[in-house]
This record gives structure tokens, sequence and C-alpha cells, in this order.
């Protein structure tokens, strides 16, 4: 009787184990089910991240930006403008859609600098895409992600070296070679010739498939160059300049006066006098001052002749003529020959509706100055951002054969060889529609080297009333200063 009560309790014992055994398999597959579950939704959501982001991301660049590139120069919104969303599908499956867009202009951020926050805008977006949930079954989750592109309006300063065709008048290219060496952005709308080994360390653009391919083509460049990107419009007239210049808008007696500028310690100083006769203080018909200030836009009717040494403020100067550079035109308290320092007080443009000329005379180097290496009687230093809008920055008389003032021959003087005139030290940038010389091989050299150095300034913020990049359908042009994105969050 004993034995069998005891054979009865083990076979009792089994089924319990069994029981809980099963149990155990039962839970164990339940959390393995549920840790499969949570493992998809997991990746599920990971991919939904990137998704939003890209949602996120491609309503700023395909919807926002091109919404900001279509106001016209002067019509950017002041403060922000808020933009309706939209869906994003790929092969005809929604993958998701953006919301609370906006379009923000940074000028009451608190920066020292509140001019350089015109110019920059933030573009915003939230990328939302759905997901399902296995907890509890068949629900949803929106995960969102929201992204910010900081976009810096480009102007014409914001390029080292800025042209639109690289030929002459008489389709000569103009080339970059083994003695050019340049440490800002360079872009042209025509072919860039380029032979030999010039250095590049900023980022060189062109609207063209190629370059020139010139003897002993070997460049080097810093970033990989651009090919094929749109074309930057040169307009032909300083609309901006002529309308903000008010009271420092002077006339030309209706084309009877040329106009000399010159920077002094007191202010612009601008003297008049009549057309086609050199300058002499005795035939001045009309003089005054203009006060240095920030902001300040001067522009003079006809050709202007410019100098001094004491630039102050923040100031555009243009003509509409040619402008003749007739000696130094440098910052106060600058060389006009050492890197502008970042924090430095003083801003110049200069803009020509024609030509930026050096002009051959005795403080710029005529007649061989080079040979006595000082900046009293050769070379030439500017501190400034030029554009010649409509011809070159170039240098006035180049001795070509038959040229009355040719210095290269037996002349009433008798003056004769080679005239090299020291070199050009700028400090800023130059655009010009067409690209100039600004040295030749006649008469065994003439003109200028090149020491060209950009002033890093010019990235952050133009001289005042300057031109802002559009292209040829005048839309204007930005560049992508960061784009930073909010961590994700999902909801119901």
């Amino acid at each position: 009787m004993k034995k069998t009560t005891l054979i009865r309790d083990r076979r009792g014992t089994i089924l319990i184990n069994t029981v809980f055994i099963v149990i155990f398999l039962v839970a164990v597959g339940f959390a393995f089910m549920n840790w499969a579950a949570d493992e998809a939704y997991q990746a599920e959501y990971d991919l939904a991240r990137t998704q939003a982001y890209y949602v996120a991301q491609h309503g700023i660049l395909h919807e926002i930006l091109p919404r900001l590139r279509k106001y016209k120069p002067g019509t950017l919104p002041e403060a922000y403008v808020g933009l309706p969303g939209g869906e994003i599908s790929f092969d005809d499956e929604e993958v998701g859609y953006y919301s609370d867009a906006l379009l923000e202009r940074l000028q009451d951020r608190g920066s020292s600098d509140f001019f350089a926050q015109l110019f920059y805008f933030d573009l915003s977006a939230t990328g939302n895409v759905e997901i399902n949930s296995p907890f509890p079954q068949h629900s949803s989750k929106i995960v969102s992600r929201r992204v910010t592109m900081r976009a810096k309006l480009r102007f014409f300063s914001n390029y080292m070296y800025l042209t639109d065709q690289e030929r002459t008048e008489v389709n000569t290219i103009i080339w970059f070679w083994q003695e050019d060496t340049l440490w800002g952005r360079v872009h042209s709308n025509a072919g860039i010739g380029i032979k030999n080994t010039p250095v590049f360390y900023g980022l060189v653009s062109t609207s063209q498939s190629d370059f020139i391919h010139g003897l002993g083509y070997d460049p080097w460049f810093a970033t990989t160059p651009q090919f094929n990107v749109p074309e930057v419009n040169f307009p032909f007239i300083a609309e901006n300049l002529r309308a903000n210049a008010g009271q420092a808008y002077l006339d030309n007696g209706h084309g009877t006066w040329q106009t000399r500028l010159e920077a002094e310690e007191g202010g612009w100083h601008f003297q008049q006098w009549p057309i086609g006769i050199p300058f002499d203080p005795a035939n001045v018909i009309s003089s005054g001052y203009i006060p240095y200030g920030n902001e300040l836009g001067i522009f003079v009717e006809g050709d202007l002749e410019i100098l001094g040494d004491n630039v102050q403020g923040t100031c555009t100067v243009g003509s509409e003529g040619n402008m003749y550079l007739i000696d130094d035109i440098i910052y106060d308290g600058h060389n006009g020959t050492d890197s502008v320092p970042l924090d430095f007080p003083h801003l110049l443009g200069l803009i020509s509706e024609s030509n930026i000329l050096i002009a051959d005379n005795q403080a710029n180097g005529h007649n061989n100055g080079d040979i006595f290496g000082t900046h009293s009687r050769a070379h030439i230093r500017i501190t400034a951002s030029l554009i010649a809008l409509n011809q070159s920055f170039t240098f006035e008389n180049q001795n070509r054969p038959n040229d009355p003032y040719c210095v290269c021959i037996p002349c009433p003087d008798g003056n004769g060889g080679p005239d090299e005139r020291g070199a050009i030290y700028l400090r800023g940038s130059v655009a010009q529609r067409r690209r100039g010389f600004v040295h030749r091989s006649h008469c065994d050299g003439t003109g200028y080297d090149k020491q060209y150095e950009y002033d890093l300034r010019l990235d952050i913020r133009p001289p005042p009333h300057v031109l802002e990049a559009v292209d040829e359908k005048g839309n204007l042009m930005f560049d992508v200063v960061w784009i930073q994105d909010q961590d994700p969050q999902a909801t119901d």
C-alpha cells in the first residue's frame, strides 16, 4: 500500500513540473515574441527617424529655399514668414509630410554686428513620418524631426575674383599661371584659362563644363572645383547705390564737369572742374566735404578720380563713367599691405559702371617706377571691394604698339625701355564683366605684379549698397552656412 502511494505521488510531481515547464516556455515564447516585435518596432522607428530628417530637409531645399530665392533684391522679409507644409512622395507612395515651415531673418539676435545679421536667414521645417506600434495592436505613431538650415545671402563681394567673360575684346585669353595664388572664392561665367601651376585655396567654379587647359596645365586646388554652376548675372547699372546715395549724389553739370574724391582726415573731399583738362586746383568750380559714416553711399556722374589713405567708416563709392585710381586708396590706420584684421572697423566698396583703371602717373609707377621700389614712386595699395560692371579692372596706357603715349620707343622726353610700374597690393576683392590685363609683355614688360589677398570680412558682410548675386533669371543666390536637427519625438 505504501509503495503504490509513493508511485502516485511521483506521477503527480511530474505532471506539476510539466505544467510549470509549459508555462515557462509559453512565457519565454511571449517574451521572445515581444522582444522580436520590439526589435522590429525599433528598426521601424530608426528608419522613420532618418526619413523624417530627409522629409524636413526636402521641404527646406525644394520648397522654402526656392521661395526665398524668388524675392527680388531689396524686398526680402524683415522678420519671419510662416509657410504651408506639404507631402513628400516617392514612386507615388507617400513617405511623410513636413509642417511648421518657417523662414526667419536674423536681425534681432543680439549680435554685435547688427548689419551682418541682415544677410542671414534660418529656414526650418518639421518632418513627420507615420509608423505602426505593436502595443496596443495596430496603433499608429508619428515620428517628428525638426531641421533648421542657416543660409547667407550672397553678394559680389563674397567672391575674391568674379568675372562674366574671361577673354578680352579681341578674344585673347588671360591665363591663370604659375605666378598666381588666390586665397578666396573664384568664379567665372566663362571658361577659365589655366596653364602651368597656379594655386587656388578657395572654391573655384565656372558655368562651363571644364577649364581651358593651357601649356603645362597643373593647377592645385584646396577644394574640388565646381562646373556647370548657374551664372552670376552682371547688371549694367548700380541701381541700389544710386538710390541710396541721397545728398551724396554728385552730378556732373550735364556732362561738363569731372570729379575728384579724396579720403582725407575730415571726410571725403570732392572737387569738380571742367571736363577735358587735367586737374588743377585753380580750375575747381565746385567742392565740399561728405562726412564719413556707416552705410554711406556716394555716387558720381561721369568719370571719377579717387585716392586717399584715410578711408573711415563703411562706405561704397560709385561712378557712372571710368573710375581712375590716381594713388593709394586705403583704410585709416592700415598700411595697405598687411592682412586686414577681422575686427577692423572700416569697409569700402568701389563700383564703376564702366572701367576701374589704375592711372598712369608718377604716384603709380609711370615709366618703370618699379626700379625705385618704394610706394612714393611705384606700386598701388587698395583696400576695397572692386566692381567694374561693364568693363574691366585694368591699368591705363599699356604701351601697345603705335600708342602715342608709349614709353618703350624714343619719345620727346627721351624715355624708353620697359615700363614695370610695381605691384598691385589689393586687400579686398575684384569683380569685373570682362577680365582685364594688369600686366602685358609689351616693351619687355609693362604693368604690375599681382599681390591680391581676400579681405575675409567680406565673406561675413558686404560694403553698403553693393550688388547681390543673382542668377540669369533674377533669383537671389544663397550659401548654406550650416544645417542641424533636433532629437525626434514619437507622438500618438
